[in-house]
């Protein structure tokens, strides 16, 4: 009996048991949902230095508040005190925040307020020294924001004034540059008769009967034929030249450029003969093979010995030098001496001819009469060009001309923006500052000293600028040296006058913003917030 009611309490027990752990259960997992959140809270992130510097600064702003709500008869050097503590501790706390200018000026402003207020010279003192502290410190306030970007634009202005200076001397100097040859009062004509079925037996013939009426042209002293203008958009051939023992540099290639003339060419274009003779009439396909060279030719060839009667190879073909002729310019203005010959034009024929006229008159006048003697000599024949070599040769000029325009105007307008620059950074310090202006005058500054002292603020950015911009020129001219024409990448004639400009022109931009500062009332100023 007892047996079976043990075993029959022993579900109802079990079940009992069941049901309390269940419920002991459910009530830990509650106590873990709300703990939970409690331990999360307790091991959150602190606050970064920038946040508390953020609630220090707007706490600070509540306290300044709260001060300048209270009549200033009321206020005390302690609550004063208090507020400036309390902007201290911003920039003190996080020197990197954001808010560290704005509480350093606020130090400065309450100092030159309680300065004002209890009559005491120490806290003007202490609010100019904030001024300087936040100069100093600083560097991504606006105000060195602003000053980087015109050092910047004044060594841009630097760079660029001196890349005109550069072309401009180098044009200047280019137009004077000895070419070799005297184009005023010479008169081009081109021609095309290869086209028209002569060949170089017949067409010589046509040329010689054209020169004989060009010269009875009034004003006409002279003609000649060449079969390639200098300093033109055209260039003429490069013939391979060896020389008997001339020892070359391996690999250097011996191309001479050359052109055909016909004789009188040199006393047509004024080239002096340095020796030796002319071509004439007998140096024609019959007669040995002759050649004036000019000066850098003898030079390579046979350094310090006569070039007459010297002999040189052209694609085989022995040729003797009879004259020697000054180096000059054939391709570019600002190219290197160079290797030239001339051949007579009889023992190189060649079917389009060009003819030169040295006039006593204005060549242009002597353009429509040459047209017209062409056409009576053989109609057929064209006439490509017509024109004054003077004019021709301007070609040559093109981009030392277009690279000194281009640059003068970049060089004027970086002027501009650098004169707008610098007036910009002083007007607005001087704004920004006129409490900071004012409390050096009410500390003994004269105007005299403001204006100087805003005037080197200016020129201290200029120097700087200046410093970079003739560091960075010298740099960059380099790289066109081989573009100018007998001018110094770094000729300091240039980098000075360049220097001189824009010192001028920053302390102009000065003056302005520096003579307003130095007219600052400094009672008016003090009040100014």
């Amino acid at each position: 009996m007892a047996r079976n009611h043990i075993k029959a309490r022993l579900p109802a027990a079990s079940s009992a048991w069941l049901n309390g752990a269940v419920r002991v259960s459910a009530a830990a997992a509650v106590l873990l949902c709300l703990a939970l959140p409690l331990a999360a809270s307790s091991h959150a992130a602190p606050p970064t230095r920038s946040e508390l510097a953020q609630k220090q600064f707007a706490r600070a702003e509540a306290m300044r508040q709260e001060l300048e709500g209270s009549p200033q008869a009321n206020r005390t050097k302690l609550d004063y005190g208090h507020v400036l503590d309390a902007y201290r501790a911003v920039y003190h706390g996080d020197p990197a925040s954001s808010k560290s200018p704005e509480a350093i000026t606020a130090v400065a402003e309450l100092l030159a307020e309680e300065g004002r207020l209890f009559a005491e010279r120490k806290p003007l003192v202490d609010a100019v020294g904030q001024y300087e502290f936040l100069d100093k410190q600083y560097p991504r306030s606006p105000l060195r924001l602003k000053g980087v970007l015109v050092v910047t634009e004044f060594a841009l202005a630097m760079i660029v004034l001196v890349g005109a200076g550069l072309c401009v001397t180098s044009y200047t100097r280019a137009r004077h540059a000895y070419l070799g040859f005297k184009p005023d009062n010479v008169l081009l004509v081109g021609l095309r008769a290869g086209l028209n079925g002569y060949n170089s037996s017949t067409v010589q013939g046509f040329y010689a009967q054209l020169e004989q009426k060009l010269t009875t042209l009034p004003g006409v002293q002279a003609t000649a034929l060449n079969d390639w203008f200098p300093l033109g958009f055209e260039s003429t051939g490069w013939h391979s030249v060896t020389v008997d023992g001339y020892d070359k540099t391996p690999g250097a290639f011996t191309g001479i450029m050359t052109t055909a003339v016909s004789p009188g060419y040199f006393s047509v274009l004024d080239i002096p003969l340095l020796a030796g003779r002319d071509f004439t009439d007998r140096d024609d396909e019959k007669a040995p093979r002759v050649a004036v060279i000019n000066e850098a030719m003898a030079r390579l060839f046979w350094p310090g010995r006569s070039a007459l009667g010297r002999k040189f190879r052209e694609w085989g073909r022995e040729i003797t030098v009879i004259g020697v002729v000054p180096t000059g310019k054939y391709r570019f203005i600002n190219e290197p001496p160079r290797e030239f010959y001339y051949l007579p034009y009889r023992q190189a024929p060649n079917l389009d001819m060009n003819v030169c006229l040295r006039s006593s008159q204005d060549p242009a006048v002597l353009a429509a009469l040459v047209q017209r003697v062409v056409h009576e000599v053989d109609p057929r024949v064209e006439i490509w060009v017509t024109l004054k070599m003077a004019d021709y040769i301007k070609a040559a000029y093109v981009a030392p001309v277009l690279a000194a325009r281009i640059l003068t105007c970049l060089a004027a307008a970086a002027l501009v923006l650098a004169a707008m620059g610098v007036y910009g950074v002083m007007a607005y310090t001087v704004n920004q500052r006129t409490n900071e202006i004012g409390l050096r005058m009410a500390l003994g500054a004269r105007p005299g000293q403001i204006l100087r002292w805003i005037l080197y603020q200016g020129g201290r950015l200029a120097l700087i600028g200046l410093g970079l911009g003739i560091a960075a020129a010298i740099g960059l001219a380099r790289l066109t040296a081989s573009l100018l024409y007998d001018t110094r990448v770094d000729d300091p004639s240039i980098y000075l006058g360049a220097s001189l400009t824009l010192i001028a022109m920053a302390s102009l931009a000065c003056f302005l913003p520096a003579r307003k500062a130095a007219r600052v009332d400094p009672l008016t100023a003090i009040r100014a917030e």
